[in-house]
């Protein structure tokens, strides 16, 4: 689904999840103190191992605080799924990797976000994708594509410019 920003996408998970704990982990890009803006008193977990029954899990893949993909991701999606616990993964940085692959078909998965603005100069535009399952798309959803505009100029830039386009370009010059 098209999407106007990845807080709003958020929110709808906080407010599907508010009877459970929040969990992010301690490397989020997501930190407590944004999350405290929604009234949500977060807490950090380090390893799959400390998610429980009632959490529900907050995670930018890759984390923010090593712009790389978690060793451990897939242990967690399979714990987390054992556990009915959802996940809402945020792939905003993606754009920034060499190479990027993220399994998501696990239970657990519930919500996938990314922008466009870290690819794209478009930050006023608030674009972005996000994938939920079929079974979790709300009629509201489609107000995401009011942003007519915004899309057909993302849709353009996409078709010029490859999702590598920044690795490529700059790489060099690291």
């Amino acid at each position: 689904l098209p999407m106007s920003a990845t807080r709003n996408a958020l929110i709808e998970f906080l407010q599907k999840n508010n009877n459970r704990k929040v969990r992010i982990h301690q490397q989020e890009y997501w930190n407590k103190i944004q999350l405290t803006h929604y009234q949500v008193n977060a807490e950090y977990f380090s390893e799959p191992s400390d998610i429980k029954e009632n959490d529900c899990v907050i995670i930018s893949v890759p984390v923010h605080g090593t712009f790389a993909v978690p060793e451990w991701i897939n242990e967690l999606f399979k714990s987390c799924s054992k556990k009915g616990v959802p996940v809402f993964v945020d792939c905003c940085w993606a754009w920034l990797q060499h190479k990027f692959y993220l399994n998501l078909e696990y239970e657990c998965v519930d919500t996938v976000t990314c922008t466009l603005g870290k690819l794209f100069p478009i930050e006023g535009f608030r674009n972005g994708f996000k994938f939920v399952k079929q079974k979790n798309v709300e009629k509201f959803d489609i107000l995401y594509s009011t942003n007519k505009l915004g899309s057909q100029l993302l849709i353009d830039l996409m078709k010029k410019f490859p999702a590598n386009d920044i690795v490529k370009k700059y790489k060099g010059l690291q």
